[in-house]
């Protein structure tokens, strides 16, 4: 999983595997390291289900925890969206407050076939 984050935008690119893995498991989880300590990035298809207002912040990032962490809460129907859609620069956008979020799978290395428009 990759992740680029400025000021108004997240982007988290994902490898067809670790889509296929995060329908799987329902939960993809990386570490950052930098220097001596370390954040945790999160993707969890479970939690929207204790968070009623998760649409209205599907990304956030949790400070009081042992590890820090920038999760995205969205649903297992968000990410077969993002595999039905096939080979597709431009992936899943929505927007969590200010900051708008993108959702992608690296077309570099992804063998599933373009979808035509329709």
């Amino acid at each position: 999983m990759k992740i680029k984050i400025s000021e108004e935008t997240v982007v988290f690119k994902l490898s067809e595997v670790e889509m296929e893995r995060l329908l799987a498991d329902r939960c993809l989880k990386m570490k950052i390291h930098i220097g001596k300590s370390h954040f945790g990035i999160a993707i969890d298809l479970n939690t929207y289900k204790e968070l009623p207002d998760y649409k209205e912040s599907l990304l956030r990032f949790l400070a009081d925890q042992a590890e820090p962490c920038l999760m995205l809460h969205t649903t297992p129907e968000e990410i077969q969206k993002l595999v039905d859609m096939g080979k597709d620069r431009n992936g899943l956008s929505f927007r969590s407050g200010s900051v708008e979020c993108r959702l992608q799978v690296d077309v570099r290395n992804d063998s599933r076939s373009r979808n035509k428009p329709q």
